[in-house]
C-alpha cells in the first residue's frame, strides 16, 4: 500500500495533536497550585486500523443489541487509526506509567473528544489496551469514524500499570 506524502503529514499532525491533548488534559486535572507536574508520553504505537467498511459492518452487526446504531452509522465517514499510549502520571504521590487507547479519524481537521470510561473489570487481560477486539471497546473505537478523537484509558492496575493493585472506587485515582 503506497502512503502519500499528504497522508504521512496528516498522520504526524494527528499524533502531535494526541500527545498535546494528553499533556494539556493531565495538567488541567491537577488540584494543587504547587510546581506543575506534566504528564509525559512514554511511548505510543499504532496497534490497529479500522477501515470505514469494517466500521460499517461492526455497527450493522451491533444494531440488534444496540438499537439506534443506524443513526451513528449514518455519521461514519472516516477510517480510524488506533494507538496504544503509555504515559507517566502520579498515583498516591508516586510517578507511575499508565496506558490506554487513542482512536483518531484518518482525516485532517479538528475533532471533539469522546472519553470512554469502561465498566468494572476484574481481568488484567480485559483492559482496553490489552483486549482491542472486545465488542464494547470496538464499538467505541468505531466512534472515531464519526469524527471524534476517542480515548479509552486503562484503569490503574491494568495495562502498563498491571503490577499495581487496582484501587476500585478510590475517588482520587478514578
Amino acid at each position: 500500500m503506497k502512503v502519500t506524502h499528504q497522508a504521512r503529514i496528516l498522520s504526524r499532525l494527528a499524533l502531535s495533536a494526541i500527545i498535546l491533548f494528553i499533556l494539556i488534559f493531565a495538567y488541567s486535572c491537577q488540584k494543587d497550585n504547587h510546581s506543575p507536574h506534566f504528564t509525559v508520553v512514554s511511548s505510543y504505537e499504532q496497534v490497529k486500523t479500522l477501515p470505514l467498511l469494517s466500521v460499517q459492518i461492526l455497527l450493522t452487526l451491533a444494531e440488534p443489541q444496540a438499537p439506534g446504531m443506524d443513526s451513528v452509522l449514518n455519521q461514519c465517514k472516516y477510517d480510524v487509526n488506533i494507538y496504544k499510549l503509555v504515559y507517566r502520571t502520579t498515583f498516591r504521590g508516586k510517578g507511575i506509567e499508565a496506558s490506554g487507547l487513542v482512536c483518531v479519524p484518518r482525516a485532517g481537521g479538528s475533532f471533539p473528544l469522546l472519553s470512554f470510561q469502561n465498566g468494572t473489570n476484574a481481568k488484567k487481560a480485559s483492559a482496553p489496551s490489552e483486549n482491542l477486539d472486545d465488542q464494547q471497546f470496538s464499538l467505541m473505537q468505531a466512534m472515531a469514524s464519526a469524527g471524534f478523537i476517542v480515548v479509552i484509558p486503562d484503569y490503574i492496575g491494568f495495562g502498563a500499570s498491571a503490577s499495581l493493585m487496582h484501587p476500585y472506587y478510590h475517588r482520587e485515582s478514578n
